[in-house]
Formats: structure tokens, C-alpha cells, sequence
């Protein structure tokens, strides 16, 4: 099918026939007709792609939108990264698990980080280094209390690396404070013979949870200590109330589980 437009070349009439005279102006119309040129809007340019005209859009505001985009993606992206700063002066955690601070000025029970903080001191006290005993005293409502402790002794090794392996005489002490958890260290000597122990799986917070649920009232000061016992011939904790003997409890350093009411 031919689409093309023919006009009158003398007064651009459309015209459907060759020859003859235009049905307008009468002026004679040549043998073969030129094809009207339709005409385009401006800012518009013409191009034949695929027998359709292409649009040919403006630069100028298509950059300057690109730019606005850019500056405000920047912008967001710095807004975003101060605000997840933390403000000036606040505390930052550290270790592993940080002790965390509660409103009564007591901290949160969290052996695991004051066991790894006093690992590594040891470790540059000594090369064969080794736990001997973890004691917390003041222990109440599971948080260390303002004047309670907690007490971590290293030996040196004598042996393999086992757990329940001897370690001499020599000692060092790390204490954490219960009023935000600040260590100090001493030197000194303790029972030449004692074994070692791991780390135990069953924290100090657990323990104390399954000492309550098995007796030990709550809302008293309790102490708790994590050694090598002889007789069961495994790490355990031994918790102690400090008024009543008949209160203590002893749970496998391992599973929590009371094993001596």
C-alpha cells in the first residue's frame, strides 16, 4: 500500500490523481506529483529509524537531573553514616560480650568476657599459663552487686595442657570490680598441686540460674566458685549462700546440671 501525501505544487491542495488540473486553483499538475512534507514541532528532530520519526531529547536537563540524583544519594549516604555513630562521650563495648552496665551501678554477669580479657593477660604473664579457679562473690538477682567480685586464678603448667593437669605454686590474680567491671592483677603463690581446668561451658549467669531453680533464694548475696573437684574428678561450680552451709549447691562445670544439693 503507497501512503504517500500528493499536493498541488502551486497551492499545496492534497490531490489524489496524476495529471490534470488541481480541483482547487485549476493550476495544471504535473505527470508525477512530490509528496507534501509534513511538518515537524520544534525542538523536534526527524530521523527515520524502522519508518518512524525518533525524538531527539535535550541534554542540558537530562545531565542537570543526573547531577540533583547524584548530590542527593550523597547527601542521604552521609546522613545515614553519622547517625549511626554513636554520640560524643558514649561508652562503647568491648570484648566479645561486654559487661553491661545496669541503673542500679551493678553489672550484668558476663564470665565469658572477663575470662577472655584475663586468658590474654595471662598468656603474657606466662607460656604455660592455665586457669586454676573463677570466683564470684556477690552475686545477687544474677548481676554482681556494687561490692562483689570476680576473681580469676592462673598457675603454670607442670604438664599437658589437660584439663585436671597440675600447675605449680605461682599465681596470677585478675579481679573485676562489680562497679563497671575495671581488672586489676596480683602476684602470688597458691597450693603447689592443684589442677588446671578448661573454661567452662556452663557460664556463671547459667549457674547461678540453676542454683535459684534448685533452692538458693534469689535475693541473696551468693558466691560462686569454678575449680577442679577431686572426688568427682571433673570441673564444677560450687555455689555457697553465706549464712546457711545447707544451701549450697554444686553443678557440673559442663551441663549445669546440680550434682550435690
Amino acid at each position: 500500500m503507497n501512503d504517500t501525501v500528493l499536493s498541488c505544487p502551486a497551492c499545496q491542495t492534497v490531490v489524489s490523481s496524476y495529471g490534470g488540473r488541481c480541483p482547487s486553483c485549476g493550476a495544471e499538475l504535473p505527470p508525477v506529483l512530490v509528496a507534501a512534507k509534513p511538518s515537524l514541532a520544534p525542538g523536534v528532530a526527524a530521523a527515520r529509524v524502522g519508518g518512524r520519526p525518533r525524538r531527539s531529547f535535550p541534554v542540558v536537563p537530562v545531565a542537570a537531573g543526573a547531577m540533583v540524583l547524584v548530590a542527593l544519594g550523597v547527601g542521604a549516604a552521609v546522613h545515614l553514616r553519622g547517625s549511626s555513630q554513636p554520640a560524643a562521650g558514649s561508652a562503647r563495648p568491648t570484648g566479645s560480650a561486654a559487661l553491661a552496665l545496669v541503673p542500679s551501678g551493678a553489672v550484668a554477669l558476663d564470665a565469658l568476657d572477663s575470662i577472655a580479657r584475663g586468658v590474654s593477660r595471662a598468656s603474657r604473664w606466662s607460656a604455660e599459663s592455665a586457669l586454676v579457679t573463677l570466683e564470684a562473690r556477690g552475686v545477687k538477682d544474677a548481676k554482681l552487686t556494687p561490692g562483689g567480685t570476680l576473681e580469676l586464678a592462673f598457675g603454670k603448667r607442670t604438664g599437658t595442657a589437660a584439663a585436671g593437669a597440675k600447675v605449680g605454686a605461682e599465681r596470677l590474680v585478675l579481679a573485676f570490680s562489680g562497679t563497671g567491671g575495671q581488672m586489676t592483677e596480683r602476684e602470688g603463690t597458691g597450693p603447689a598441686g592443684a589442677r588446671s581446668v578448661h573454661e567452662p561451658n556452663c557460664n556463671l549467669d547459667e549457674a547461678w540460674r540453676r542454683a535459684v531453680a534448685s533452692g538458693m533464694p534469689a535475693g541473696d548475696e551468693l558466691s560462686f566458685i569454678y575449680a577442679w573437684n577431686e572426688k568427682l574428678g571433673r570441673a564444677v561450680w560450687l555455689a555457697t549462700h553465706p549464712t546457711d552451709p545447707k544451701l549450697s549447691r554444686t553443678l557440673d562445670g559442663e551441663t549445669c546440671a546440680v550434682v550435690v544439693r
